[in-house]
């Protein structure tokens, strides 16, 4: 991803460059689900990191789950010369296992916080799961597994190539 300060407070939905120990929060309450999700961007003290984190919080939880649900985590430093990229993604509790096999993790992980943030802005609850399939693993191939586009590629034979239509050749 490697972007400037500047793109990176852009793509997680800041709009300017945080100073030491800001924060830039979101937040929705479904008063019908008891339901709370919030956002929020940190920057730390000497502005060297930056953490993007989205919870969920339930009055009353569903059974089996906890009060509070870390849904995603990146954080965020410079790696080169005004040049930021994401170090690590938790998502929904958890390490987020596929860097190795997810092309672009980096950036796919800014745009699911952005789509997420969309949401809050407009007063709505996101769909969680619909943005991860769509933000996470969508426009993923990887060996036997297809994502969106992909299919076989078109037969193409010799003749068709060279304009013959009947494809026998012949000079």
């Amino acid at each position: 991803m490697r972007v400037s300060l500047k793109e990176l407070m852009d793509k997680l939905g800041v709009g300017h460059i945080m100073g030491g120990y800001e924060t830039h929060p979101w937040s929705c309450y479904d008063d019908e689900r008891e339901l709370t999700c919030s956002a929020e961007v940190r920057m730390g003290p000497d502005q060297t990191d930056v953490e993007a984190e989205i919870q969920l919080m339930y009055d009353v939880p569903p059974e089996g789950k906890s009060p509070m649900e870390q849904v995603c985590l990146i954080r965020l430093k410079p790696v080169a010369a005004d040049q930021w990229n994401a170090t690590d993604f938790n998502l929904q509790g958890k390490v987020f296992e596929d860097k190795e096999d997810t092309y672009n993790w980096e950036e796919k992980a800014c745009n699911f916080f952005y789509a997420v943030v969309q949401s809050l802005g407009i007063d709505e609850i996101p769909d969680i799961e619909r943005l991860i399939r769509r933000e996470i693993h969508s426009r993923e191939r990887k060996g036997n597994q297809s994502g969106e586009g992909g299919g076989k590629s078109p037969i193409v034979r010799g003749g068709q190539v060279m304009g013959n239509k009947g494809g026998g050749g012949g000079f």
